[in-house]
């Protein structure tokens, strides 16, 4: 688990070192390096030093060979490594009734640092420049797996590697299909991403056309919905023991929905207010939605479950981004938006009328599996097997 903290980090590391030598994205392209024999390192190498590389992107040719060395694809595929080891890592390290306290203190933060870290890299990049920046993110990345490390933290019996692929990739899918709230969460979560997604294209039509402001303004915005989301995650953990995390998401796509509707009005007075809640919204969401997996899923697959319901919710998330592009260059902005805040109505109508389980007691079994009696050897098969045996009683919240 630590390794994998470790390894999200310094990829990440890795990145902002390969953005560091790419310098500014207003280069003149990517440089490709054809290899000949034991030197291709070293030209590669003297490449990055002489010429910076277009937006840090680098370019390795062997033959008809090609590699694309992105830092920020990097960041994504470790960012995914870190954030399921950091669920298995919360779960083990408290008890599940301290873990929604525990979501709602580092949303808060990640929400704080999103309006404070532009600011300050705006200014240390005027002064300094760019490579500076980056050297400097990248050391707060050595920061980070140097805290890790330091962590004095206990780890819990590592699971079993399974002989067969298949089934130890699909376990974190597969025990999702079988809790019945995680897998009626994750049928209204997804309803929601699908057209969730519009809001990447959305705002810039609502900033140019409904504000009559500069594509500029959106940073504006942006920093409104930072606020809100702060405000979110100070009252989760709150509402969570009074309504249940499950509920919490319903209530958070609820606001969602209706601040989606204020955007419809052509006005700072009706946009500002719509995008605090937008932000408070979404912060529910994402906290009532972690803590939810995380209480529901036995410690030997937090990781596979955290990677599984990424994987599960990026799918329709990616596809409403790509779907509300065209959608924005083809009908009024203001019908995508009316689509948007519906869906999302129904799809907090269906997690509202779910049976919700009761929030859990110290010790206490969620979902049938975390009080299974689990024998340390046992194999992801086996695990497979007590999650099986019987799925418990439900009762209304």
């Amino acid at each position: 688990m630590r390794k994998l903290l470790l390894i999200g980090a310094m990829g990440a590391l890795l990145a902002l070192l390969v953005s560091a030598c790419g310098g500014s994205s207003s280069g003149g392209g990517t440089i490709s390096v054809a290899k000949e024999g034991e030197g291709g390192a070293k030209a590669v190498n003297a490449a990055c030093e002489e010429e910076p590389v277009a937006g840090g992107t680098l370019v390795y040719s062997r033959q008809l060979e090609t590699v694309t060395l992105n830092p920020r694809e990097i960041k994504n595929g470790n960012g995914d490594i870190f954030a399921a080891a950091r669920t298995s890592m919360l779960k083990a390290m408290l008890p599940d009734e301290q873990l929604g306290e525990a979501n709602s203190v580092l949303q808060t933060v990640r929400e704080g640092l999103r309006i404070i870290a532009p600011i300050t890299g705006a200014g240390l990049y005027a002064a300094f420049g760019g490579h500076t920046v980056a050297v400097i993110d990248a050391a707060t990345f050595v920061g980070s797996a140097l805290t890790l490390i330091a962590l004095p933290f206990v780890e819990p019996p590592v699971a079993p590697r399974e002989h067969h692929f298949l089934r130890e990739a699909s376990a974190g899918v597969a025990h999702i299909a079988r809790t019945k709230v995680l897998r009626e969460l994750t049928i209204g979560l997804c309803a929601a991403l699908a057209v969730i997604g519009f809001c990447e294209t959305l705002i810039f039509a609502i900033v140019i056309d409904g504000l009559h402001r500069s594509a500029p303004f959106v940073g504006v915005i942006d920093t409104f919905q930072g606020v809100g989301a702060i405000a979110g995650g100070l009252t989760a953990a709150l509402l969570m023991r009074r309504m249940g995390d499950v509920r919490l998401s319903a209530l958070g796509l609820t606001l969602f929905a209706f601040a989606s509707f204020g955007f419809l009005i052509p006005s700072l007075a009706g946009v500002v207010p719509s995008v605090v809640v937008f932000g408070a919204g979404v912060a529910w969401v994402i906290i009532a939605a972690m803590t939810a997996y995380q209480r529901r899923s036995p410690q030997e697959i937090q990781g596979r479950v955290a990677a599984a319901t990424n994987m599960l919710f990026s799918l329709p998330q990616t596809m409403s981004i790509a779907l509300g592009a065209a959608l924005v260059t083809l009908i009024d902005y203001r019908i995508e938006i009316v689509i948007m805040g519906l869906v999302t109505l129904v799809a907090s109508a269906y997690l509202f009328t779910r049976d919700a389980e009761p929030a859990p007691e110290a010790g206490a079994a969620i979902a049938g599996t975390a009080a299974l009696p689990v024998d340390p050897d046992a194999s992801l098969a086996e695990l497979d097997e007590l999650g099986r045996a019987e799925e418990p009683a439900t009762m209304e919240a």
